[in-house]
């Protein structure tokens, strides 16, 4: 169990800070509420001579070393739960003449990065100064406290650089460099040794100044005693910092300050944990009500500080207000200057919402337009294969899914180009709602200074936003119907995709069952062709193999005639004086080589009509194949499409062969027949050329014969008659 004066120190320890400290452990959390709702209390209930923050104990000329010691327990607790940077910001925070809480609101609207950086520099600085804390009464004491006032001195340098880039140089507040040397030359004067340090704090040394966590604060009795100028309040400080708050301030002051700080806290903290929007808003307003409570607070304490100088001239504190209100000015026109670029980017987005939602609108009846198309061709190929039972009259882009692929891809892009535009507006529209949300912390940050003309260019601008939330407010409302009837577009374009590849599906099933009949049936054929192409050859090779017989036997006559060329003469001429063969003899084999080669031309006529007949017959079946050749090809994601095109191909193989043979052993007994005729012909025009002569013009050893014969008219023999011959320019000597 704590004691009274334990509990009461620790409070105390709270209100100094201005803030109740917010802890991250669960098990910290009931104990701070306890805390924050205890202490305007205790703070009413505890005399004033006892309390201990250095603010409210700036007129006091001693403290209790055991409330000093309680106070660097609770620096140290809050340092060990994350409230290090606090500390450090805190001390950071007076070096510039403004306050923890002015920089811990500002910063991160402006920069929140640069915020975190703030936040890792402070806690450097605190852990600076509390090594120095550490340090004092041992031997190390003036090394560290040198060192570290280097080190100090550069965070310093470094936070002023951040603060200069995250507020620019008409917010940032200025770094008053005097200060930090003013307190360290009074630390090194009043510094003392380490054994007169652990007497005075085991005697209760009255000095506060020389006690751990505390420092003299009282600046300007230090400045009216040293005769130094002030410049520790150069720079906006809209939360009057520890020096402001002097002995000056009533109980009843000091009570509305602490509880105005806890309040806003303990709301800030409800506002982190609240999830409703509602709850949300009416915690800001009573946030709001309560900054303005506490800038009146700042207000009255300032008016009453100046009222209560004496060691300052009237003019240097009117330079001092009007420094401060030109500042504040300026920090009002950035921010009005803000707001003007918020609104018209606000515009800007608007504008860029309505054209998507323009552009919104069409997608529905692109998708119904997709979806119309599809359904058409979905329901035309189920026509077709309605009509064709019992054929497969589907081209290859159907079979080969070209279509089901082209649809696919419709239903696709019909899709992505939904999405894209629908994203596209989603972004703008966030995008306009943030420049809302922005503008609107903005009108609530300018709206705390109460100005005529600063109200009315405030109520001008939350004109305008209200006049904007509401167009972004009809263009979502009219949004959302679309958005509707685009995804149920889209849905039903998908479902006629899917009909679309069934019925492709299906078709793909009949003509692979088609492809396996046809094969089946030109299988058949096939064989029936196969069957009467051999008795075919047979016939042609029977034929040729006579023709060749009969033209050797020709060219076997013609090497005779050429031996005895009186021969043929004689016989004609009826000498039984001429040597040579009979001429009875040479008249029969002349007419049965004629009649032979005239009984193979006209026993090939019939064999060639078969032939062309199965010709064609092939070539019907061909044609055939070729088609189902595609299809089966188009189906080649079939495997059974694929076994029945392999077959078909080996039928149009044997087809082609047949036909080739025929084609060939029907050209070579031909021109064989051919050959034969022609020679007998010859044989039998250069007989009866050769007849002809010789009864003309008397050879020698023959003389007898044509001078017994008698001539007829026209000086022609009766044996013959040269013009009866018919003359024919193929027919010479020696063709073959």
């Amino acid at each position: 169990m704590e004691t009274a004066s334990t509990f009461r120190s620790r409070q105390c320890g709270l209100v100094s800070k201005g803030v109740a400290w917010r802890a991250v452990s669960l098990t910290l959390r009931p104990l701070i509420l306890i805390f924050s709702l205890s202490a305007p209390l205790l703070v009413v209930r505890i005399p004033a001579v006892s309390t201990p923050p250095s603010f409210l104990t700036a007129s006091l000329p001693f403290a209790a070393p055991a409330e000093a010691m309680v106070a660097d327990v609770l620096r140290r607790a809050k340092d060990a739960v994350g409230h290090r940077w606090r500390n450090g910001s805190r001390l950071i925070a007076d070096q510039f003449g403004v306050s923890h809480s002015y920089l811990k609101f500002i910063l991160p609207q402006y920069d929140p990065a640069a915020f975190e950086q703030y936040k890792v520099l402070a806690s450097q600085y605190a852990e600076l100064t509390q090594e120095v804390r550490d340090a004092a009464g041992t031997k190390d004491f003036e090394e560290i406290s040198s060192r570290n006032a280097r080190e100090q001195e550069s965070l310093l340098e470094e936070v002023d650089r951040l603060l200069e880039h995250a507020l620019g140089p008409s917010l940032r507040p200025r770094l008053v460099r005097n200060r930090s040397s003013r307190r360290v030359s009074r630390s090194s004067k009043n510094r003392e040794s380490p054994g007169a340090f652990s007497s005075a704090r085991g005697h209760h040394e009255t000095r506060p100044d020389r006690s751990r966590g505390f420092s003299w604060t009282d600046e300007r009795a230090h400045t009216a005693r040293h005769g130094e100028k002030d410049l520790s309040r150069e720079g906006e400080t809209p939360f009057p910092d520890r020096e402001t708050l002097g002995a000056n301030l009533t109980v009843a002051q000091r009570h509305e300050w602490a509880s105005l700080h806890q309040r806003l806290n303990i709301l800030s903290h409800q506002q982190r944990l609240l999830a409703s929007a509602p709850e949300a808003a009416l915690l800001e307003a009573t946030k709001q009500d309560l900054m303005q409570r506490l800038f009146q607070l700042d207000a009255s304490i300032r008016r009453q500080r100046l009222q209560a100088q004496t060691g300052f001239s009237r003019a240097e504190s009117v330079n001092q207000v009007m420094e401060e209100m030109r500042r504040r000015g300026q920090h009002v026109a950035a921010r009005m200057a803000e707001a003007e670029m918020v609104v018209e980017e606000s515009e800007k987005a608007l504008g860029v919402v309505q054209t998507l939602l323009s552009q919104l609108q069409a997608v529905p009846g692109r998708a119904a337009q997709a979806r119309e198309g599809i359904r058409a061709k979905r329901e035309e190929l189920e026509q077709a294969a309605a009509a064709a039972t019992h054929a497969c009259v589907f081209d290859a882009f159907v079979l080969s899914g070209g279509l089901d692929a082209e649809v696919h891809n419709v239903a696709v892009s019909t899709r992505s180009q939904g999405a894209e535009i629908l994203g596209r507006f989603r972004t703008a529209l966030s995008k306009f709602a943030a420049g809302i949300r922005n503008l609107e912390a903005l009108m609530r940050e300018a709206g705390v200074f109460q100005e005529p003309a600063l109200q009315r260019r405030i109520e001008a601008y939350v004109q305008r936003m209200h006049a904007l939330n509401l167009q972004g407010a009809q263009i979502h409302a009219a949004a959302e119907p679309i958005v509707r009837v685009m995804e149920t577009e889209q849905l039903q374009v998908e479902t006629e995709a899917a009909k679309l590849q069934q019925v492709v599906g299906s078709v793909s099933e009949s003509c692979v069952a088609f492809l396996k009949k046809e094969e089946t049936r030109l299988q058949v054929v096939s064989s029936k062709v196969m069957d009467r192409v051999s008795p075919v050859l047979a016939s042609l090779q029977s034929i040729l193999e006579r023709a060749v017989a009969l033209g050797q036997k020709q060219d076997k006559k013609l090497q005779s005639s050429q031996q005895y060329p009186n021969s043929s003469a004689s016989s004609s001429a009826n000498t039984p004086s001429t040597p040579g063969p009979p001429a009875s003899s040479g008249e029969t084999d002349e007419a049965d080589v004629d009649f032979q080669a005239k009984a193979l031309q006209k026993e090939l006529e019939p064999i060639v009509a078969d032939v062309s007949h199965l010709t064609e017959e092939v070539r019907n079946a061909e044609r055939q194949i070729s088609t189902l050749t595609s299809a089966a090809v188009a189906l080649s994601s079939s495997p059974e499409a694929t076994a029945v095109a392999a077959s078909i191909a080996g039928v149009k193989g044997r087809l082609t062969k047949a036909e080739q043979s025929l084609v060939a052993a029907l050209s070579q007994t031909q021109a064989q027949v051919s050959v034969a005729v022609s020679k007998a012909r010859r044989h039998r025009q250069d007989d009866a050329f050769r007849g002809a002569y010789l009864q003309i013009v008397p050879w020698p050893g023959v003389a007898t014969g044509l001078a017994s014969t008698p001539l007829k008219e026209g000086g022609l023999r009766s044996q013959g008659n040269v013009d009866s011959v018919p003359r024919q320019s193929s027919a010479r000597p020696g063709y073959h």
